[in-house]
C-alpha cells in the first residue's frame, strides 16, 4: 500500500507541478514523498490526501514553507492541537482558495475578454 501511494502521489506531483519536477528522476521524488510523509506525520496527516496536500505544499511554497514568516498562518493551522488532520487540510485549502480568489479576478476579466 505504502509503495502505490508513493507512485501515485509523484504522478499527482508530475502532472500538478511539471516544471518542478520534470528535471527529477523517480529516486528524487520518492524521497521528497517519503520525507514529505514523515514531516506530515510530525503535524498529525496521516491520511492520504492530507499527505498529499502537504506534499503539494512543500513542493508548491517550498521545502521549508512550515518555518517561513509569510506562511506562518500555515503553522499555526498544523499545530492546532483542536483540529482533526481532516479540518487542517479543509481549512488551509479553503484559505488557499481566498488568496487566489483575490488575486484572480483581474486575470478572469482579461481571459473572459480574450
Amino acid at each position: 500500500m505504502r509503495r502505490r501511494f508513493i507512485a501515485r502521489t509523484i504522478a499527482h506531483l508530475r502532472e500538478v507541478f511539471p516544471a518542478a519536477t520534470g528535471n527529477h528522476g523517480p529516486p528524487v521524488l520518492r524521497t521528497l514523498v517519503e520525507e514529505g510523509m514523515t514531516r506530515a506525520g510530525a503535524y498529525q496527516l496521516t491520511g492520504q490526501w492530507e499527505i498529499t496536500l502537504f506534499i503539494d505544499l512543500l513542493v508548491g511554497l517550498g521545502g521549508n514553507f512550515d518555518q517561513r514568516p509569510e506562511y506562518l498562518w500555515l503553522r499555526r493551522i498544523l499545530e492546532n492541537p483542536e483540529l482533526a488532520q481532516r479540518e487542517k487540510a479543509e481549512l488551509i485549502c479553503k484559505k488557499l482558495e481566498n488568496s487566489e480568489a483575490a488575486r484572480a479576478p483581474a486575470a478572469g476579466l482579461r481571459e473572459d475578454t480574450a
